[in-house]
């Protein structure tokens, strides 16, 4: 009954970081397409696009609202922390231990929070009273179980893998980041170069125009990705996940001994 419940509680935080992810990738796109939509009013006397806008505003008044409402994040970080109770839970059921009223590291931090997350505690306080009343019928079995699933001593399976996976890929995002940040800004400077050597380089009004559009939208583009990954804490989560990869990797070391 413990794992149902931990796969329940991941299951819908997976489900709800996948809705913040839209919800953030929604409201990011739009900043960009509203700055270009400015810049083809203001630059080229264009009429359409601001009535384009308004229909922009409205859709990310809309995707607001609804993140809003569902509460995607709070509920995100809540079936989070309740899904890596239990699995802490589940895996101390089957090595055969009971801490019933000891707080895991998980629960202390439940505790810290406001009193809105009781019904997380109460949670893990029913699984641990269902591993009190149905014991492991083998803790040497759970033992090898806990090593192989949870801590992942081969490097190919557990919380080890995640960990070097989840780093990996976030330390990959954030230098994708980098990358369009430093593009963005070399090419909004190319073309404030170029516009003032109009003159003498003999580049066309038309033309200009064009390049003082791509002056203003390439640091937007390189300002809105900057913003999605702050919103994101991929810095941070890469420093996190590197400490938990240190903390997984030593604890396998230990069970191999």
């Amino acid at each position: 009954a413990i794992r149902d419940d931990f796969h329940a509680a991941d299951v819908l935080g997976r489900f709800y970081k996948r809705q913040l992810r839209r919800t953030l990738v929604t409201l990011y796109v739009l900043a960009v397409t509203t700055g270009v939509l400015f810049m083809l009013y203001g630059n080229f006397g264009l009429r359409w696009p601001i009535y384009v806008v308004l229909g922009v505003f409205g859709t990310a008044w809309y995707a607001h609202r609804l993140g809003a409402q569902g509460a995607w994040h709070r509920r995100f970080l809540h079936y989070r922390l309740l899904a890596e109770t239990l699995r802490v839970r589940y895996f101390w059921h089957r090595v055969g231990i009971h801490r019933f009223g000891a707080a895991t590291p998980h629960e202390g931090f439940s505790y810290e929070l406001a009193g809105g997350l009781s019904w997380i505690r109460n949670s893990s306080s029913h699984a641990t009273l269902q591993s009190l009343a149905h014991p492991a019928p083998d803790p040497e079995a759970g033992a090898a179980l806990a090593a192989r699933h949870w801590i992942g001593t081969d490097g190919r399976s557990g919380q080890l893998q995640y960990f070097e996976y989840a780093w990996g890929a976030h330390h990959a995002f954030d230098k994708r980041t980098s990358r369009i940040a430093t593009a963005g800004i070399a090419g909004g400077l190319v073309c404030a170069l170029a516009l003032a050597s109009a003159g003498p380089l003999g580049i066309p009004a038309q033309v200009q125009l064009w390049v003082l559009s791509f002056m203003g939208l390439l640091p937007l583009i390189a300002g809105v990705r900057e913003a999605y990954a702050s919103k994101q804490a991929d810095k941070e989560m890469i420093k996190q996940f590197a400490y938990m990869r240190v903390i997984f990797e030593r604890a396998g070391r230990r069970l191999s001994v």
